[in-house]
């Protein structure tokens, strides 16, 4: 079981990162481009929060 836990925390952890990552200063460049090449939109954000 606490393998099992640490496995959805670190998932939780990874999805909330991926989904700030647009958010965050210098990892989107000017064409809104995450880490340059993921174009993450709002559907997207909302989907890795979910």
């Amino acid at each position: 079981m606490k393998n099992l836990r640490k496995l959805c925390f670190g998932y939780f952890g990874v999805s909330m990162i991926a989904a700030s990552l647009k958010s965050m200063p210098g990892l989107a460049n000017e064409n809104g481009l995450a880490l340059g090449i993921f174009a993450l939109g709002r559907y997207d954000d909302a989907l890795h929060v979910a």
